[in-house]
């Protein structure tokens, strides 16, 4: 978890007051995943739950202005390697 600490204190410097307060809450809510045992990181799971407690929407996380909070979840699925993130690319869709 050393990665998670030094990513959140480089975003913390980084951020204003109002995205470093929701990634601490969405590092909470990694942490609170991490604990009950599960290893899903993916960015479906950790933003249903974000927005279950009214911190974001999903899609937040998807646009291009939340990559930290992207960044944030792959840190902690990268520290979890049975399960990794994966980042669509905008073209993926002409391959399926």
């Amino acid at each position: 978890m050393k990665n998670i600490k030094q990513l959140m204190n480089s975003f913390a410097k980084n951020s204003s007051p109002t995205v470093t307060k929701k990634l601490i809450a969405l590092n909470k809510i990694c942490q609170q995943q991490y604990d009950r045992g599960s290893r899903d990181f993916s960015v479906a799971t950790i933003g249903k739950i974000a927005e279950e407690e009214g911190l974001m929407k999903v899609q937040t996380i998807r646009n291009t202005s939340g990559e930290k909070y992207y960044t944030l979840i792959e840190a902690w699925s990268d520290n979890n390697p049975s399960n990794k993130v994966t980042k669509k690319n905008e073209l993926d869709w002409i391959d399926s």
